[in-house]
């Protein structure tokens, strides 16, 4: 009997050693089949990582990647902003696929971004702060972790990965699970390399992004500007933006062709004028006044601003170029009228030396009027002299309005009765003319230099009188009129109310029109 229970236990003992060894396989496939799975997941990471350099691409390729290949059931990125020392949350999804990630400008400008938790604060804030993962099975028991109520999704277990690049955490990779205890240390130490991953990828696509946006940045300041950009180098053109095209007159594609130095001529000083080239000093920033001969052989005044940089590797110049031709002709109207004024103040120093000499004569002459019969011989011509006096000081006063640029004696005057005085003074000297007039009983008082307007009229009488030598007819007609009658002139009065004046005579028609004034109703 004891032979044949010693044959069972023998038989039994390769039944357990094969047991173990089945087991022992089965456990090395399992490692073996998570191996493959992790193999895969970085697989695709890293397929990710090296072929979508866009921000938002990537982001949802990451969060598709773990949703599907680990036992997360919900994801999400959060980035550090420094100068807050917050995190703020950038991508997120959950099984059913729905996805949040916010564009790029926003995460450089940080505008309108959704802040959570700060440096130590929740798991989140613990994982920067300790720069590892940190991971709760079970929230309900975990001081460290925080809800926010914004929060959609029911979380049992959580894991929050930091970001980190050359020794810096600048975000936050965090996994969770419905179910408390749902991650495994093989889910841990899986969840730390992809977290290396996630790191590489999002750094690299907003370094990446950041210097597309700093080029269109740099590109449109240059593109748009009114100022023509050039770059310079070896005495070439190796780039040139649309206003220096405008300015030269060349293409770039014949600017390639075409040396700087042919183009522009630099003023450097009085004793060397005008010399061709760069300016001698070219390692010192400067402004520097020249002029560019474009294609159609038009020299034009620019201001030009150079600097030296490191272009493609090589030593060049970036050199701006200003069209000053608008602000030369301003600068040369402005010193001609400062030299108008200056004409001005001194005509009106000689005017009112003239007229106090005037004053003097006519001074003397009222007092020998006085003493003088009228029938004494020299009283005529003394009448005379006083005549001229008076127009000597009337031409003094015009001299005065045009010295004081226009700013006569301004008041309310009746045109009637100035026609009436002048063209009785008129008709005197010229009995060979008849005189008409037909003056408006209802006509509206203007405001204008008395003066100014005697001096048009006696002009337009020496006028009529010129082309009527043996006599002729001359009306004087006045009348209130719109500016609806007027709008067809070459002139383009206001919508107020006018006077006319109409001086005809058998030669010739002329007219004169006055402007209302605010003050005094229409002229």
């Amino acid at each position: 009997m004891k032979p044949k229970n010693k044959n069972k236990e023998d038989r039994a003992f390769p039944d357990r050693e094969s047991d173990f060894l089945l087991q022992h396989i089965r456990n090395t496939y399992s490692q073996f089949e998570d191996k493959l799975i992790q193999l895969s997941i970085l697989r695709e990471l890293g397929t990710a990582l090296l072929y979508i350099n866009d921000f938002k691409r990537v982001c949802q390729t990451m969060l598709d990647i773990i949703i599907k290949s680990t036992v997360a059931k919900n994801c999400s990125i959060m980035l550090m902003d420094d100068d807050q020392n917050r995190l703020f949350l950038v991508a997120a999804t959950n099984p059913d696929g729905e996805s949040f990630i916010i564009d790029t400008k926003r995460i450089f400008s940080k505008d309108d971004v959704q802040y959570t938790f700060a440096s130590g604060e929740g798991n989140a804030g613990e994982a920067v702060a300790k720069k590892q993962l940190v991971m709760i099975e079970d929230v309900d028991q975990s001081n460290t972790y925080t809800s926010r109520s914004e929060t959609r999704v029911r979380i049992g277990s959580l894991l929050s990965a930091p970001l980190i690049i050359e020794d810096s955490v600048f975000g936050v990779l965090n996994l969770s699970h419905p179910v408390k205890g749902a991650f495994e240390p093989n889910d841990v130490n899986l969840f730390s390399i992809v977290a290396n991953f996630v790191a590489l990828a999002i750094n690299s696509t907003l370094n990446y992004e950041k210097l597309q946006h700093s080029e269109e940045k740099h590109r449109a300041l240059t593109q748009y500007s009114n100022d023509g950009i050039t770059i310079i180098e070896a005495g070439m053109h190796k780039y040139a933006n649309p206003s220096y095209e405008t300015l030269t007159g060349y293409s770039f594609t014949e600017l390639t062709a075409l040396p700087f130095d042919r183009l522009v001529s630099f003023r450097y000083d009085a004793e060397d004028d005008l010399q061709r080239g760069f300016p001698r000093n070219r390692d010192i920033p400067g402004t520097y006044e020249a002029v560019v001969t474009n294609k159609s052989g038009r020299k034009i005044e620019i201001e030009t601003s150079h600097a030296p940089f490191v272009y493609e590797g090589r030593a060049a110049e970036i050199i701006s170029v200003r069209d000053m031709s608008e602000r030369k002709r301003l600068e040369n109207q402005l010193r001609q009228a400062q030299k108008m004024e200056a004409v001005g103040r001194l005509g009106s120093g000689i005017a009112h030396d003239f007229n106090n000499l005037l004053m003097g004569i006519q001074g003397n002459l009222s007092l020998m009027l006085m003493d003088m019969d009228s029938t004494h011989p020299y009283y005529a011509r003394l009448k005379n002299i006083e005549k001229q006096v008076h127009s000597g000081a009337k031409l003094t006063s015009h001299i005065l309005g045009y010295a004081r640029k226009g700013k006569y004696e301004v008041q309310p005057i009746d045109l009637n009765e100035l026609v009436k005085e002048t063209s009785e003074t008129f008709g005197r000297t010229r009995k060979q003319i008849t005189i008409h007039l037909e003056l408006a009983r209802d006509l509206f008082a203007v405001k204008a230099d008395r003066e100014q307007i005697e001096r048009v009229m006696w002009n337009l009488y020496v006028n009529a009188s010129d082309a009527m030598p043996t006599g002729g007819k001359l009306v004087l007609k006045t009348t209130n009129t719109t500016y609806y009658h007027m709008r067809d002139k070459s002139y383009h009065p206001k919508s107020q109310k006018y006077v006319l004046l109409t001086v005809t005579d058998t030669g010739s028609r002329l007219r004169f029109v006055g402007r209302k004034s605010p003050e005094s109703g229409p002229t």
